[in-house]
């Protein structure tokens, strides 16, 4: 009887640590639900929630709020809680946490960063999925700024893109700092700030009616 319980203990800490880790990665996937009708469960899954009162427009050298009967929830994942969301099955940089928009009770805006562990996964799987971009914003950047990881990660997902140029002072690196895809009523930015020993691989995605009715800050003007 003894011996069992013994067999008995482990068995228990397995499987409740299986538990554990195995649903960690699980719970609402960003991606799945853009465009969508927004879940009912977000608000309880959300670090904060906060309505926004119109859209945005330029004036006086500033940014303001202009009112016009705009339905906006911003939805804010810090942390704690960017555990509860993946993207396209893969799990999003908790540091940075994610932004969501509801419009008119439709998920109309995601923003989030890939963790650098996972920058290939997100490249290999969701970027491969919006195939050549339709149009891309190349900066440089100064060689000895990124490490040889970085340089390597970068080679790999924009083979005959990215390039160095030795002799400069300083030497430096050329690479697609922005890419644009237009998909159906959807649009897709993915920017790159690689330094160090980050990629930071940052993905907004607006819908058009979003981005034309200006509801989102940085995307206030169409584009």
């Amino acid at each position: 009887m003894y011996k069992n319980k013994r067999l008995l203990l482990p068995l228990i800490i397995l499987i409740i640590s299986g538990c554990v880790f195995k649903g960690k990665n699980k719970g609402m996937d960003l991606y799945s639900v853009f465009g969508k009708e927004t879940p009912k469960d977000i608000e309880q899954a959300a670090s904060r929630k906060s309505d926004q009162k119109g859209h945005f427009e330029v004036g006086n050298g500033q940014f303001n709020l202009v009112d016009k009967g705009e339905v906006v929830t911003n939805y804010s994942f810090d942390e704690q809680d960017a555990q509860k969301v993946m993207f396209a099955g893969l799990e999003i940089n908790e540091s940075y946490g994610a932004k969501v928009m509801s419009y008119n009770n439709t998920i109309a805006f995601v923003s989030l960063k890939a963790p650098e562990e996972h920058v290939k996964d997100y490249f290999n799987s969701f970027v491969k999925e919006l195939g050549k971009s339709d149009s891309m914003h190349i900066e440089s950047i100064a060689m000895a700024a990124v490490n040889d990881k970085v340089k390597s990660t970068l080679q790999e997902v924009f083979p005959g893109i990215l390039k160095a140029y030795k002799g400069d002072i300083p030497d430096v690196m050329v690479y697609p700092q922005r890419l644009f895809w237009k998909k159906g009523n959807v649009r897709y930015f993915l920017t790159l700030d690689p330094v160090g020993d980050f990629v930071n691989l940052k993905i907004d995605i607006i819908t058009e009616k979003a981005l034309n009715d200006r509801i989102v800050m940085g995307y206030h003007v169409p584009q």
